[in-house]
């Protein structure tokens, strides 16, 4: 829905284009090293480095200041969820590194990380992200590092700072006897910098109340709740862990006396029903909720508001099949906890205390083949579990994991014979408590699919995954499709592509590893974007596996340690773009490619007057066996090049498109694609050794291996004789 002509909030859950959007605060763009190319020439996207705030609450208006490059005549904002308007868009004059957006969040917009971009007419822009949150929002005020001086903040707030380094900054409260308080910090989640904070709650001698650093709910980031033990005044002391900090080192805390649960129990239920579960790990003790079950089956995040909305949600799952909940005590053979009927069931349970193991008891017939997925630590839990399934008629064991997604266990079962088989679950180091919750997923095994896109650079996730096609030109992309438990070619359907926007995918004699898709946009196509669908979907089956688009972007990650902060992004953003200075097309060879030969490939530019760059060119999708270099270009001011490509003996004849992908001033486009012909050579030979001395001749034997007929007649030479030797060639025919 456009709210004018310059701008449009975009948002929602199916990928149309509904009211929108964003904003409140974007959040800043990711970490990384490179998120964005600085500024260019004419024609390349925009890119956004960052927004302030960081951070606005649920029903405010405030101006966003959107940092980056080549934002100029920037017409719209785009949103992957509902929940904020934009008001209006303006620029600061002269300069595309800064737009303004006066936007309203909405009082109902979902609480926590909302993703961006902006479009101008060269195309749509890396997302960077913002957060909302539920309570009103103040900023921290300089000097608060000394605890005798602290600044002075109310109860239901939320203070946006900075952590500089060896800066620890101090905020004072005033509590009343009994009273909750409760105290979350967003460091990490924010993904400026790697910031791995450090929060406390002290009474005024200073004495230590709580302290959180990790936690298993939000990993870097922590929180704490404390029942105030006398009136008075209480310090929250902010830092970072080992005293480090930056002006990047942002956070957001909320203080309030609202609930801190870490899990729900049970932490998920079947699709579409309504459940009530006991919020637990809060301070005062657990508390009911009633939770509505999403109709989707997943992962789901669910906000308890019964005690003061908390500012992180629970996570939960929501299943297509039903529930059997633990029935103390169960932690052994004998009493243990049975499900009267086969799976798929959802096994749910808390590991209370240390030592405790807990058994489910399922029936089963042989030859089922189940998956036993561990769901604790990816739900907040502090459970770190470790599972077993023995059958009980001889004590068979059938299956045993520890950490195979994360530190949840998972593993795949198959059923020996008839029977009755016992699942056992503990911790890894045979601790427990009120947290250690866990939902033990046992389900026929399905094949499944999702659609994504490779990492085409190590130190920026984003690259090339925004497509933005200029007019009357195309832009190609690889796609990457991840099957489960089945096998065989999968078409890609992109979905909702804006007006003009067509696609297409070259037939190969092969299943390629990466799908090359090409996007080409009408001379005449309107200046628009859209955050589309994609679908992957089996080919020939009559009830096909089909799967949606998943990709998951690393906000906060340390090369050769691990990805800390990351964000799943499940609508792929494409964009009409102005007209390129350059197009390019490709020559295919004019004779096939034999096996142990080579051909060339010519790569031809056309560029507007006035435009002489480089264009560095790359095969998108390299047949197998085909040889080829990384990537060439062509020279400044040059128009073409030749691409030469080879083939070894594991090259499997066929007709291939070739499609090279070309990029100049920031911007991709590809060839239109071109067959190129791989086959057998006709005949092969073996040269039989022979020696001649000076002056004399020698007959060379050649024993042929005639492998395909040929038209016509032959020519067989010797390559590469010593100096001052010659030979004649031979003429043959395919007899």
């Amino acid at each position: 829905m456009k709210t004018s002509h310059l701008y449009r909030a975009t948002g929602a859950s199916s990928g149309s284009r509904s009211r929108a959007v964003p904003a409140g605060a974007l959040a800043v763009a990711l970490i990384l090293p490179v998120l964005f190319i600085p500024h260019a020439a004419f024609g390349s996207a925009p890119g956004i480095a960052s927004v302030r705030p960081i951070g606005v609450p649920r029903g405010a208006e405030c101006t966003l200041q959107i940092n980056g490059s080549r934002l100029e005549n920037a017409q719209e904002l785009y949103f992957y969820e509902d929940g904020v308007d934009v008001l209006s868009l303006s620029q600061e004059t002269g300069t595309g590194e800064k737009l303004l957006a006066f936007i309203r969040v909405r009082p109902d917009c979902r609480i926590g990380r909302h993703l961006v971009r902006v479009r101008t007419p060269h195309g749509l822009s890396n997302f960077t992200h913002f957060h909302v949150g539920p309570f009103p929002q103040i900023d921290e005020i300089e000097p608060n590092n000394e605890f005798q001086s602290p600044q002075n903040i109310g109860l239901g707030v939320t203070v946006s700072g900075i952590v500089t380094s060896e800066d620890v900054d101090y905020y004072t409260i005033h509590a009343s006897k009994g009273q909750r308080i409760g105290v979350e910090i967003e460091a990490m989640r924010l993904a400026p910098t790697m910031f791995d904070s450090y929060i406390a709650l002290l009474d005024s001698n200073r004495f230590e109340l709580a302290a959180s650093d990790d936690t298993a709910k939000l990993k870097q980031d922590g929180n704490l709740s404390v029942v105030a033990p006398a009136d008075g005044k209480y310090i929250i002391e902010v830092r970072e862990t080992a005293y480090r900090g930056s002006t990047d080192s942002r956070y957001r805390l909320h203080v309030g006396t609202f609930a801190l649960p870490a899990v729900a129990y049970p932490p998920g239920g079947p699709t579409g029903e309504t459940v009530t579960v006991d919020c637990l790990g809060d301070v005062t003790g657990p508390f009911p909720e009633s939770v509505a079950i999403p109709q989707a089956e997943g992962t789901f995040a669910f906000y308890p508001t019964g005690q003061g909305i908390t500012p992180s949600p629970l996570q939960m799952r929501a299943s297509p099949f039903p529930n059997a909940l633990e029935s103390e005590p169960n932690n052994t053979e004998g009493n243990a906890t049975h499900i009267p009927h086969e799976p798929p069931v959802a096994c749910n349970g808390v590991i209370s205390e240390a030592g405790d193991v807990d058994q489910f008891v399922f029936p089963a017939k042989k030859g089922q083949v189940f998956d036993v997925d561990i769901w604790a630590r990816r739900l907040g839990s502090s459970l770190d579990a470790v599972m077993e399934v023995v059958r009980v008629e001889d004590g068979a064991n059938v299956g045993t994991n520890d950490d195979s997604h994360g530190l949840d266990a998972y593993g795949r079962i198959t059923i020996p014979e008839d029977g009755h088989y016992r699942l056992m679950i503990r911790d890894h180091l045979e601790a427990g408590g009120e947290d250690y919750v866990y939902r033990a997923e046992i389900l026929p095994v399905r094949p499944s699919l999702e659609v994504r896109l490779p990492r085409f650079n190590d130190d920026n996730p984003q690259a090339r995954h925004t497509i933005n096609v200029p007019r009357g030109n195309r832009i190609a992309i690889p796609f990457l499709v991840n099957r489960v438990d089945f096998s065989g070619a999968v078409d890609i359907e992109p979905q909702n592509l804006p007006a003009s926007v067509s696609y297409s995918i070259p037939e190969c004699p092969i299943t390629p590893e990466r799908i090359p898709v090409i996007f080409e946009a009408a001379e005449d196509a309107p200046l628009d974007g859209a955050l589309i669908n994609v679908r992957g979907v089996q080919r020939g089956e009559e009830n096909p596996v089909t799967g949606g688009y998943r990709q998951q972007i690393d906000l906060v990650w340390i090369r050769n340690k691990g990805t800390y902060v990351s964000v799943d992004v499940h609508r792929m953003a494409v964009a009409v773009a102005e007209r390129a200075r350059f197009s390019v097309r490709a020559e295919a060879p004019a004779l096939p490619l034999v096996h142990g030969g080579s051909a060339d490939v010519r790569i031809i530019a056309s560029r507007d007057e006035g435009f002489g760059g480089a264009i560095e060119c790359k095969m998108l999708y390299t047949p197998p066996g085909i040889g080829r270099l990384e990537k060439m270009n062509i020279p400044e001011g040059q128009t073409e090049i030749v691409y030469r490509v080879s083939a070894d003996g594991n090259a499997r004849p066929g007709s291939y498109p070739l499609v090279f992908s070309a990029h100049s001033e920031n911007t991709w486009l590809c060839t239109p694609p071109v067959n190129l012909e791989v086959k057998r050579p006709y005949v092969t030979g073996s040269i039989d050794m022979a020696a001649v001395e000076q002056g004399n001749e020698v007959e060379v034997v050649c024993a042929l291996n005639h492998q395909d007929p040929f038209p016509g007649e032959a020519n067989i030479r010797l390559i590469g004789l010593p100096p001052k030797t010659s030979t004649e060639a031979i003429t043959v025919t395919t007899n």
